[in-house]
């Protein structure tokens, strides 16, 4: 990311004291994978104090997953270093070929979204130690904190599509105790992760209705129930996002806000909707009646992510992988 050059020893040691969490875990990331040093030193030196506080918090949830158990905990970083480790292989493919490996969403859904054992003990702590050691992930979560939370009404209703381990919910709903939640995934084990984790933010379970449904399909939820709808990390797994966008459109009030990403040329263990372009999304968005009021686009590649002429350089390179997110309106 041409960041400041850390010492990360000198990072390690003093963040015990201040931030024990991230401190924690960067140790364990670099002790069981060498290769991530500099991964590690990239997203301290791009992301400084703010990397250490959102690491605590990610941390602290997923001590809470783990039950407090630290050979779980260094299960759940081994999962991200496979998922990182698969990521790059697929990615590797995907630029030879242009095509990503899973073409079929059903054939996806049976290897992994009803694996409750692959989606709760690999998949979603794989997501989670993206949110600490990927910029992309680092960046969406910031986009939400910075951008989408002060746009959600108090006492509405918030529905994330796509729960998954139910971060985004979670702090939603913590930001906004006046507002009801619902948590809808195709996934049964990422439901009762996000049940989970809505439990260790202490939100009282009925303030949430947890739902399993099929964003493929008409969703079991009236037109304009929802004030708010969180959709990340999702878009590029289905067949048909365009149908999906109308689908949020659907159900979104009108002068609700919508909080949107989509992955840009960039192969995963279950992505299958292959967008080219920001452009691409944006006028599928726009083409389902929604109105695009702020987005950031992420290239996952070295270079100076502070530098935004860079950064629209990356993000044009059609061989670089690229996050997008985006908050709209109805």
């Amino acid at each position: 990311m041409n960041t400041p050059s850390i010492d990360l020893k000198q990072l390690l040691a003093d963040a015990k004291e201040t931030h024990p969490g991230a401190a924690r875990a960067i140790d364990r990331l670099i002790t069981l994978a060498p290769m991530f040093q500099s991964a590690a030193r990239d997203m301290a030196g791009a992301y400084g104090e703010t990397f250490l506080r959102r690491a605590d918090d990610r941390v602290a949830e997923i001590d809470f997953l783990c039950n407090g158990d630290p050979e779980k905990f260094d299960e759940a970083i081994q999962a991200y270093v496979r998922f990182c480790l698969e990521f790059a292989r697929k990615q590797a493919e995907f630029l030879k070929t242009g095509k990503y490996s899973f073409q079929d969403f059903d054939e996806m859904c049976s290897e992994l979204y009803d694996d409750d054992e692959a989606v709760q003990s690999f998949y979603l702590f794989a997501l989670l130690f993206s949110f600490i050691f990927s910029p992309n992930y680092y960046e969406f979560y910031d986009f939400f904190e910075t951008e989408f939370l002060s746009h959600i009404t108090d006492n509405g209703t918030i529905c994330e599509v796509g729960c998954g381990h139910g971060v985004y919910l979670g702090q939603a709903l913590s930001t906004h105790p006046k507002s009801q939640g619902v948590a809808i995934d195709i996934s049964p084990g990422a439901l009762e992760v996000a049940k989970r984790m809505l439990n260790f933010h202490k939100i009282a379970s009925d303030r949430v209705d947890f739902a399993q449904d099929d964003l493929r399909k008409r969703l079991n939820r009236d037109k304009g129930m929802a004030h708010a709808i969180i959709c990340c990390e999702v878009l590029e797994h289905l067949p048909d996002p365009q149908h999906a966008l109308h689908e949020l459109h659907r159900i979104l009030r009108p002068g609700g806000t919508a909080l949107l990403s989509a992955a840009i040329r960039m192969e995963s263990v279950d992505h299958l909707y292959v967008f080219r372009t920001p452009e691409e999304v944006i006028e599928m968005i726009e083409r389902a009646g929604l109105k695009l009021q702020a987005s950031r686009v992420v290239p996952l590649a070295k270079g100076n992510m502070q530098d935004e002429e860079e950064r629209r350089k990356l993000a044009e390179d059609p061989r670089v992988p690229v996050g997008y997110i985006c908050r709209a309106s109805k």
